[in-house]
């Protein structure tokens, strides 16, 4: 009985790396047929957001029927199941792409300093996000095995949503003087060629290895998703702590970063807002876990609580707010 209740629980997560084994087989064969052009990258991003919005409404009836032992308030060996699935799904979907804006910018300007060709830069964002999906379900599952035994903690993962916020609205240039720091420390233990040879990392010549600037760019993508995903992971656990919702949410999101990449980065230059909207729904993430110890703090008796419902209405309006702003407000040229 005991190994078919463990058999049963692994079931959810079977589904779900199937549905992102899914998302990834339909995105290569699409893109056999489809250029890597901006209207393209539309209809390619309907693809992971389309099987990220069906395996949300798998979830709700998951939980609903309590299949595979998914029960509402449970708590599990990696954390409490969610008592409304949908709706803290739906939020954390929301929070994690609109996090992953950010991430792209970094990524825009990577690919535009370093001069990857057009033909490679599939090929880098394929292996950066694969990466960022192992990473990131790593930190995520380590994260919520902390919170089960110090549940305090995520009181300072508050602080650090709220320092990661207030560093994103001033506009601190730390990512750009680590990836310089990273370049230069590469370049001391493997020479780099200045010339892309395909999709090849590491040439030889004269008997001495190379590296390509691609592999450069490989590794310094890794490194800034580790720096992001700090920032967006202690954020989600302001939203739920369910390990399902958690790691799907998640990595849907990452899964829909390669169709995003060639949908944003024509609009990363004309976008002026949207660095100032991911910093404001970053300091109200920190502000919805913060909340109850500071009005401890303050004697108030209550029991105050940002609810995810509000919490999803507050994200889509600074993003829709953010985004209209940037596109009535364009940069100029000279500015």
């Amino acid at each position: 009985m005991a190994k078919y209740t463990i058999v049963m629980s692994l079931v959810p997560w079977l589904i779900l790396a199937a549905a992102m084994a899914a998302v990834l087989l339909a995105d290569r064969l699409a893109r056999r047929r489809l250029p890597a052009a901006a209207l393209s990258a539309v209809w390619l991003g309907a693809i992971p957001v389309g099987i990220a919005l069906g395996f949300g409404v798998w979830l709700h009836l998951a939980y609903a029927g309590h299949w595979f032992g998914l029960v509402g308030g449970k708590i599990s060996a990696l954390g409490p199941h969610s008592r409304r699935p949908m709706l803290e799904y739906t939020a954390g979907y929301l929070l994690e792409l609109s996090l992953s804006a950010d991430n792209i910018m970094l990524l825009v300007l990577l690919i535009r300093s370093f001069n990857v060709p057009l033909a490679s830069q599939g090929f880098v964002l394929f292996w950066a996000i694969l990466g960022s999906m192992i990473l990131r379900t790593a930190l995520i599952l380590t994260g919520l095995a902390l919170l089960l035994k110090i549940p305090a903690l995520l009181y300072a993962m508050g602080l650090f949503v709220l320092a990661a916020g207030i560093a994103m609205f001033f506009e601190t240039d730390g990512e750009e003087r680590l990836g310089q720091w990273l370049i230069r420390l590469l370049s001391r233990r493997l020479p780099v060629q200045d010339a892309y040879e395909g999709r090849r990392l590491i040439v030889r010549r004269a008997g001495r290895r190379y590296a390509t600037p691609l592999l450069i760019v490989l590794v310094l993508l890794a490194v800034m998703d580790m720096v992001f995903a700090l920032d967006s992971i202690p954020a989600i656990f302001g939203i739920t702590r369910d390990p399902l919702i958690v790691v799907s949410s998640n990595l849907f999101a990452v899964l829909a970063l390669q169709s995003l990449f060639f949908i944003l980065a024509p609009l990363v230059d004309r976008l002026r807002y949207l660095q100032t909207g991911l910093a404001v729904i970053l300091l109200f993430i920190a502000l919805k876990i913060l909340l109850a110890p500071l009005a401890r703090l303050v004697g108030y008796r209550g029991h105050p609580h940002i609810g995810t419902g509000g919490a999803l209405a507050f994200i889509s309006a600074v993003l829709a707010a953010a985004i209209l702003a940037s596109l009535l407000n364009p940069k100029r040229a000279n500015s």
